[in-house]
């Protein structure tokens, strides 16, 4: 057991370098070419497939293809000649889905169970963005996602964590702007201060030649303190969330806390992770949002959704923070579009409900 587990690790390393190669392929109008003729891309589903739970760099190299190449129609017709292949594909976001209920629900703590994890955001993102692509014009697709693959609800719960996640770096981020602009106000004040008790100085040396000098004691304002705002105090709380998951990485104090909060330890070992920017947060929030926006033009899932009251809540608080910042503009529109296809079917709904 110990020779094939060295073995699955070294094809494993081997499979990663291919993936690699081929992504580069993906580049070049010639190189898609020959990824076409030997139907590679279902090929790397397959290998989706079997390194499922073991080897996240190859995951993340097999998605990263299956993205560049789901933009073309003839993949996009490979990719759907059989079930199995979408299957492959929305796993990945299944899994993922399950892993942070998991820890929501503070299973594992014992085992050593984390979440999310160093390639958790990129590997959403692009799993999102090749299944977005095959449900754009394929309702097929997107009743076998929702329905046959059961992605609705890991869907419903990896979006309402990135919206508590993102809602919390924005609280965090305008306090600390704000925070900002008053340690600018105090430092102006004291640079005043400074400058009239200098002023009170010379006015002090002047009157005592004149003889007619009065106390610094006297002064009304003579001993005035500059104090902060508890508006923008240090200990401040993030805004309440409709209780979604925040995870522990965009929990940490404002005072080392940015929009570029890292997302802690890449691999098991002690080594640092290049983190996980908001940039990456943002993004796998669209891509997902996307996808979850496709799948709501069907009319059944549509009116499913459209009576959930917890999908409607974190849609406000997605849109609530995209129209709190210009840098999540294609949040935005993905949200809008998102309300646009449910509220269609929640009115649908009022006038069944109200037709005599």
């Amino acid at each position: 057991r110990r020779d094939e587990s060295i073995a699955l690790s070294q094809l494993g390393y081997i499979v990663v370098q291919v993936t690699a190669t081929v992504r580069n392929f993906t580049l070049e109008a010639a190189g898609r070419q020959l990824l076409l003729s030997s139907s590679t891309v279902v090929a790397v589903c397959y290998l989706l497939h079997a390194f499922q739970s073991n080897n996240a760099e190859l995951l993340l190299n097999c998605v990263r293809v299956t993205a560049k190449l789901s933009q073309f129609e003839p993949f996009r017709a490979q990719l759907n000649k059989k079930p199995k292949y979408v299957s492959f594909l929305t796993r990945v976001i299944v899994n993922e889905g399950e892993l942070c209920r998991r820890v929501m629900n503070g299973e594992g703590g014992g085992g050593g169970l984390t979440w999310p994890s160093w390639h958790t955001w990129p590997l959403l993102s692009r799993a999102a963005f090749t299944l977005g692509n095959l449900t754009t014009n394929n309702d097929a697709n997107r009743l076998l996602i929702a329905t046959g693959c059961k992605c609705l609800m890991p869907l419903i719960i990896l979006l309402q964590t990135c919206s508590c996640s993102l809602m919390h770096l924005c609280s965090a981020g305008n306090v600390d702007e704000s925070s900002e602009e008053e340690e600018d106000d105090e430092e102006e004040h004291l640079e005043k201060l400074e400058s009239d008790e200098e002023e009170e100085k010379e006015e002090e040396e002047k009157e005592e030649k004149d003889g007619g000098y009065e106390g610094a004691g006297n002064k009304s304002d003579g001993g005035r303190a500059v104090t902060v705002s508890s508006e923008f105090s240090t200990d401040k709380e993030p805004a309440k969330h409709s209780g979604g998951y925040v995870p522990s990485s965009f929990q940490s104090d404002r005072s080392t806390t940015s929009t570029t909060a890292a997302i802690g330890d890449a691999t098991a070992s002690a080594e640092e992770d290049e983190g996980c920017t908001e940039a990456e947060l943002t993004d796998a929030t669209v891509k997902l949002l996307r996808l979850f926006a496709n799948l709501t033009i069907n009319e059944s899932i549509g009116s499913q959704l459209a009576r959930r009251r917890d999908t409607a809540q974190m849609l406000l608080e997605l849109l609530a923070c995209s129209d709190a910042s210009s840098r999540h503009e294609e949040l935005h529109l993905n949200v809008v579009a998102a309300c646009t296809n449910l509220t269609f079917y929640s009115c649908r709904l009022l006038d069944h409900t109200h037709t005599p």
